[in-house]
C-alpha cells in the first residue's frame, strides 16, 4: 500500500530562497505552491464534507475519509483546519462506541470460531527424537514450538553441514528447475557427505516409516494473547533436512535402488506432510517450500506406483494458506486491542516497522488525545479484519490462470487511508491474498506432476508413450488443459495451453515437461 504522505513543497521553496538565483526564478515557486495548497485544502475541506454525510450510514468509509482530510492539513500547515478536524475525528469515534462495540463483538465470535479450530498440542515423540536426531548427527535444528528447549548441536557435524549448504542448494534447485528426466551427478563433496551419513539416514527412516508422523506444538491463542511477543516456530531446520533427502533420493534412483529410493521418499513425504495443516503461516510457506522439492524430485522418478499421484492432488493449499491467514488476522487484532496507545510507537520501532511509525507522524499522533488514539486503534483492529475476509472470500472465487493480482487488487473497496501500512502484521491486503495467489500457482505444480507421473505410468505398462492420455483438463485452472505431445523420434512432453500472462515471470517448478 502506499502511504498518503508527501513532502512540503515549502522545503523546495526554502531551497530555492537560500539559493544565488535571480529573483524571477524564486517567484515562480511560490506561485505554484500558492496554487497547490490552495488545490489541497479544497480537495480536504471536501472529505470533509462526504466524511459528514457517510457518518451515519458507514463509519469505516467516513473515518477514511476525515483521516485524509486531517493527514492533508498537515502537509499543506493548515494548523487550524488540522486541529478542528482533529476534535471532529475524535467526537465522530466517542458517538460510534456503541457501533465499535457491536462491530467487536461479531469479530470476537469469528475468533473465538477459529480459535476453537485449532487445539493446544504439543510435539509428539516423533517430533522429539526428529529434532534430537538433526540436532546431533545432521548438525542443525529444527524448532518446531515457540517453547521448545534449545537442541544441543553437535559443533562438529554443524560444521560439517555448512560445508556443504551452497552446493547443496545449488544442486537440489538446479535439478528440480531442470524440466527433464535428467538427473545430474552431484559433485564430490555431495557424495562424499551422504556416505558419512548413511547410518543418520537409516535410523531416520527406521524412525519415520515405524511411528507415527511427526506432530508440532501449536498453540493458536497465543497470537492474540501475546500478539507480536510470541515468537512463532521456525520449521526451516525441515527445509534442510527435505534438500538432504532429496539429494539422497536422486542418488538412489541414478543407482538403480528402486526399493530404498521408494522408502526414502516415503520419509520425506511424512515429514513434509506435517506440517500441511498447520495453522501458522509460517507452516503453511514451509509445507510448500518441502511439497515443491518433493515434487520437483518426482518428477525425475520412475517406477512410482498410483498412490503418488492421488497424493500430489489431495490437498488444496489455497484453502491452508487462506485458514493460516485468517488465524493471522487474530495476532493483528490482538495487537490493536492490547496495545497501549501510549506506547505504540516504541512498539513499532522496537519491531522496526518504519512505515507504521511514518504513518502515525503523519497524522499528528503526538498532538492526538489518549481517548482519540484508543478509539482510532480500535476502528483500525475492525477495518483490517472486515477487509481481509473480505478479501479473502472474493478472492478463493477467481481463476488463477487468468487472474492479474495486481489490477484485482486494485478494484477491491479498501479504505487505504484506515488500513494500517503493510509492515504490520498481515495489514497489506495485498500480503494476505498474495498467500493464495502463491498457493494456487504451486497447486499448477503439482497438478503437471501428477500428469508426469501417470504419463510415467501409462508408458511403463504399455512399453512406450501411449498416444494420447485421458482427463488432462485442468483441475486448478478452469478451461485450461495440459497438451500431451508425442514427437516421431519419441520425445514426450507436457504443457499448460492457454499459457497464463504470469508465466513468464514465474519462480516455481516449471509449467512444461519433456522426456526423450
Amino acid at each position: 500500500m502506499n502511504l498518503p504522505i508527501k513532502f512540503s513543497s515549502l522545503v523546495t521553496l526554502g531551497f530555492l530562497l537560500l539559493s544565488p538565483i535571480s529573483v524571477v526564478v524564486q517567484l515562480e515557486p511560490i506561485v505554484v505552491l500558492a496554487q497547490t495548497s490552495q488545490d489541497k485544502k479544497t480537495q480536504a475541506d471536501r472529505l470533509i464534507e462526504e466524511a459528514d454525510g457517510l457518518a451515519a450510514d458507514n463509519f469505516i468509509k467516513a473515518l477514511d475519509k476525515y483521516t485524509q482530510a486531517l493527514q492533508i492539513y498537515r502537509q499543506i500547515r493548515e494548523s487550524a483546519a488540522e486541529s478542528a478536524t482533529r476534535q471532529k475525528l475524535e467526537s465522530a469515534l466517542v458517538a460510534a462506541q456503541p457501533l465499535a462495540e457491536q462491530e467487536e463483538k461479531e469479530m470476537m465470535g469469528t475468533i473465538s470460531n477459529l480459535i476453537a479450530k485449532y487445539p493446544k498440542t504439543e510435539n509428539n515423540i516423533t517430533a522429539i527424537r526428529l529434532q534430537e536426531l538433526t540436532a546431533s548427527k545432521l548438525g542443525f535444528a529444527i524448532r518446531g514450538s515457540a517453547e521448545d528447549a534449545p537442541m544441543q548441536i553437535s559443533e562438529v557435524n554443524q560444521k560439517a553441514f555448512e560445508g556443504i549448504r551452497k552446493e547443496l542448494n545449488q544442486y537440489i534447485e538446479a535439478q528440480i528447475k531442470n524440466p527433464t528426466n535428467k538427473i545430474d551427478q552431484p559433485p564430490e563433496k555431495l557424495r562424499r557427505y551422504l556416505a558419512a551419513n548413511a547410518d543418520t539416514l537409516a535410523a531416520l527412516r527406521t524412525l519415520i516409516l515405524n511411528n507415527e508422523q511427526p506432530r508440532w506444538a501449536t498453540d493458536v491463542t497465543q497470537l492474540y494473547e501475546k500478539n507480536y511477543s510470541y515468537a512463532l516456530p521456525s520449521h526451516l531446520g525441515i527445509v534442510n533436512l527435505q534438500k538432504i533427502l532429496a539429494l539422497d533420493i536422486l542418488e538412489k534412483q541414478r543407482a538403480g535402488k528402486t526399493q530404498e529410493m521408494q522408502e526414502a521418499l516415503e520419509v520425506s513425504w511424512k515429514i513434509g506432510q506435517s506440517l500441511q495443516n498447520s495453522p501458522f503461516l509460517i507452516g503453511q510457506l514451509v509445507s510448500i517450500i518441502n511439497t515443491r522439492i518433493q515434487a520437483g524430485v518426482m518428477r525425475k522418478l520412475d517406477n512410482l506406483s498410483s498412490k503418488w499421484q492421488e497424493r500430489l492432488v489431495a490437498h488444496d493449499y489455497r484453502k491452508s494458506a487462506l485458514s493460516s491467514l485468517e488465524v493471522e488476522m487474530v495476532s493483528t487484532v490482538g495487537f490493536f486491542n492490547q496495545v497501549n496507545p501510549s506506547e505504540v510507537e516504541k512498539q513499532l520501532e522496537e519491531l522496526e516497522l518504519d512505515a507504521g511509525l511514518k504513518y502515525l507522524k503523519s497524522m499528528g499522533w503526538q498532538q492526538w488525545s489518549e481517548s482519540l488514539r484508543k478509539n482510532y486503534l480500535r476502528w483500525i483492529a475492525i477495518n483490517n479484519f472486515q477487509t481481509e475476509r473480505r478479501i479473502a472470500a472474493q478472492l478463493a472465487q477467481e481463476n488463477i490462470c487468468n487472474l492479474n493480482y495486481d489490477s484485482w487488487l486494485e478494484r477491491q473497496d479498501i479504505n487505504k487511508a484506515l488500513f494500517f501500512p503493510e509492515d504490520v502484521f498481515a495489514g497489506d491486503p495485498g500480503y494476505g491474498s498474495f498467500g493464495w495467489v502463491n498457493s494456487g500457482r504451486f497447486m499448477l505444480e503439482l497438478e503437471l506432476t501428477q500428469k508426469i507421473l501417470q504419463v510415467k505410468e501409462l508408458a511403463a505398462k504399455a512399453g512406450t508413450f501411449p498416444q494420447s492420455v485421458p482427463s488432462m483438463d485442468s483441475s486448478v485452472c478452469p478451461g485450461s488443459k495440459w497438451i500431451y505431445q508425442v514427437s516421431p523420434n519419441g520425445t514426450m512432453s507436457i504443457s499448460l495451453s492457454p499459457i497464463p500472462a504470469w508465466l513468464s515471470e514465474y519462480k516455481g517448478l516449471p509449467l512444461t515437461y519433456r522426456k526423450d
